[in-house]
């Protein structure tokens, strides 16, 4: 083997090990995974821009339910976060969520209200 290098060797940039290794993704899947969304919960959990349900060490838990809600449905993890809420110890959706999903899908027109009744008289509703 010669130790020589052409130009075209020094042209092109060295892999770093990073490069080389295989991608790991947040999940339960394997060690790696769940190690990876734990830290992740962990960053949001530090967050005051997430709710306090998900804030410190006792947030932990809740905040990698979140993040695989939201992976799962290929959402953002905050914005997941910010929507969900915890109704007798279950899940549920702010309706501005479900709203807005709703009106991304693709698959139905946008909602639009309508206004029924007169202003001011108790049949005035949308």
């Amino acid at each position: 083997m010669s130790n020589t290098a052409n130009i075209a060797d020094l042209k092109t940039p060295a892999k770093r090990h990073e490069q080389t290794l295989p991608a790991v993704i947040p999940g339960f899947g394997d060690l790696q995974s769940f190690e990876l969304m734990q830290r992740i919960a962990k960053m949001f959990s530090a967050s005051p821009l997430v709710p306090t349900i998900y804030q410190g060490p006792e947030g932990l838990p809740s905040c990698v339910i979140a993040l695989n809600m939201a992976m799962r449905m290929q959402a953002d993890p905050l914005m997941v976060m910010q929507n969900l809420y915890v109704v007798h110890g279950r899940p549920a959706w702010s309706a501005q969520f479900l709203i807005a999903c709703f009106n991304q899908c693709g698959r139905f027109s946008a909602i639009r209200y309508r206004w029924q009744g007169k202003k001011g008289d108790d049949e005035w509703r949308r």
